[in-house]
């Protein structure tokens, strides 16, 4: 590409000149018509006055573009490559990476319910004379609780509660986190599965079964 800069750059200088030329041929008949009897040789040289001067203003446009397009032609050929010295030697850039935060949203850890343990006391000793009565020993009560099902909400924006399966009348809003008690409805519609729930309210409906998680 570097003989095709040096065509427009030669180009360019070669129109400049020729405007500069006309330019001057037209402000040498400009100075002549003064000289000149009135009449019709002085309406020629104004009017080869006047296309002396748009020919060197063209002339002068085209000039201007050739030299913008040398200006902005890409040159590779005048760039310098300099080779690095012998025995240099280049070190890698280190980046620093900040690790990125842990987003894991931590799971509930479900609450077991332990059961009270009752310890009778230690039964007193009866000593007498004859013979020593000891009581036998009571056994301790357990008191088991019985843990109701459960189920989490699992929607970001929510869940709404429905009077029915499939139905579009919403109840309550259920934020998300939500603890819902199950009940013993269970049915499918239209390819959904719902569940019968009770709510922290009391409110009794159904819920999609893809948005809760069950614990």
């Amino acid at each position: 590409m570097a003989w095709l800069n040096i065509v427009i750059l030669v180009l360019a200088i070669i129109v400049a000149m020729a405007a500069l030329v006309s330019a001057a041929g037209a402000w040498l008949t400009r100075s002549a018509i003064s000289n000149q009897p009135y009449g019709v040789g002085r309406q020629e040289s104004r009017k080869v006055m006047l296309i002396a001067f748009l020919r060197a203003a063209i002339l002068g446009i085209v000039a201007l573009i050739l030299f913008g397009v040398y200006g902005l032609s890409a040159r590779p050929d005048d760039v310098v490559l300099t080779d690095p010295e012998p025995g240099a030697t280049f070190e890698p850039e280190l980046t620093a990476t900040t690790p990125a935060t842990d987003m894991t949203p931590t799971t509930d850890v479900p609450i077991v319910a332990t059961s009270p343990t009752v310890t009778s006391l230690p039964s007193p000793t009866v000593t007498g004379a004859a013979a020593t009565a000891t009581p036998s020993p009571t056994e301790t009560p357990t008191i088991t609780l019985t843990p109701v099902p459960s189920a989490v909400v699992n929607s970001e924006v929510g869940l709404y509660l429905r009077p029915e399966p499939g139905s579009s009348v919403e109840l309550e809003l259920l934020a998300n986190g939500a603890v819902l008690e199950l009940l013993e409805g269970r049915q499918t519609v239209d390819d959904v599965e719902w569940q019968e729930v009770r709510t922290a309210s009391g409110n009794e409906g159904w819920v999609a079964v893809d948005f809760i998680t069950y614990q």
